[in-house]
């Protein structure tokens, strides 16, 4: 979606390698910053955390869906791994030619998958 409707390939590559020096504005760094804190360590998101995205102009919705996303992506992650679930060639060939070889390494989360040309495997 980033890509899509916001970032072109480049900047979205800029911002899977370091969101940090992606040239992000002030709003997109926090929101990154804060979607980065909820995947790796909820528990220590703070209400300073939330007041820093308020004053920046987000609501508690906006907030909300931020925390959604990012957990939302573990969760489909993490259960994909624990069914073993692998995806077809057809749709890794797909994810790779929207993304391009480095940001589709980059993407990948858990088990890591072959080339999509290299054939299925574990």
């Amino acid at each position: 979606m980033l890509r899509s409707r916001f970032f072109t390939a480049e900047q979205v590559e800029a911002l899977i390698a370091d969101y940090r020096t992606a040239g992000l504005d002030s709003t997109d760094e926090a929101i990154a910053a804060f979607a980065e804190k909820v995947a790796l360590r909820a528990e220590q998101v703070t209400q300073g955390d939330i007041d820093t995205l308020r004053a920046l102009g987000l609501d508690d919705a906006e907030i909300f869906d931020i925390a959604l996303a990012a957990t939302a992506r573990l969760f489909w992650s993490r259960a994909n791994d624990a069914i073993g679930y692998e995806p077809s060639q057809r749709l890794l060939e797909r994810v790779q030619s929207l993304f391009g070889e480095r940001a589709f390494r980059a993407l990948l989360v858990g088990r890591q998958f072959g080339r999509p040309d290299a054939g299925r495997h574990a």
